[in-house]
């Protein structure tokens, strides 16, 4: 196991000792390596980061409310996380009615695809999932998700979003 360099107790080896802590989360030319608990991310709210929409929406609109962050329409919001290669889901679970709007997923600017949250009626709990998402370099990236559409027979945009999570699925 690798262990921090001692203070006065390492003298001759403590750059060895470095090198070696240093490497279990670096490759050899100093980039991070990927995570070992890397194939599946839960991503909490704390990490969001909100822009203000072109239409009524902004940062100071969105709240949590009952365990649901609520997303005013026509919102941006992204966040920046680690992704190893390989194919992808991105996983939300949020409240579909008939006053809410369509998800749209991207990572690093390319549109990964949309999540659809109307529903006739009213339902807690609701998971929906885009697949078969490539990530052909490894990194830290930008994952962005938009509210700016809606289904034709939505009455509004928002999105009462409960929690995402990022599962990789394959190498």
């Amino acid at each position: 196991m690798a262990t921090l360099p001692t203070p006065g107790g390492d003298v001759g080896t403590w750059g060895d000792e470095l090198n070696t802590y240093l490497l279990v989360s670096h490759n050899a030319d100093g980039s991070l390596s990927a995570p070992a608990a890397d194939n599946y991310s839960f991503v909490p709210f704390l990490g969001l980061v909100f822009t203000a929409g072109s239409g009524s929406g902004n940062k100071d609109d969105n709240a949590l409310n009952n365990g649901q962050f609520v997303v005013a329409s026509d919102s941006t919001w992204t966040i920046g996380i680690y992704m190893r290669t390989g194919t992808w889901t991105v996983e939300t679970m949020c409240t579909k009615l008939g006053s809410t709007g369509i998800i749209t997923v991207a990572i690093d600017g390319v549109t990964a695809g949309t999540i659809d949250t109307y529903q006739s009626g009213f339902n807690y709990n609701m998971i929906q999932s885009i697949s078969g998402i490539a990530v052909a370099t490894a990194g830290f990236k930008t994952i962005t998700f938009s509210n700016t559409t809606k289904n034709g027979s939505s009455s509004g945009k928002a999105i009462y979003l409960q929690q995402f999570a990022l599962k990789r699925t394959g190498a």
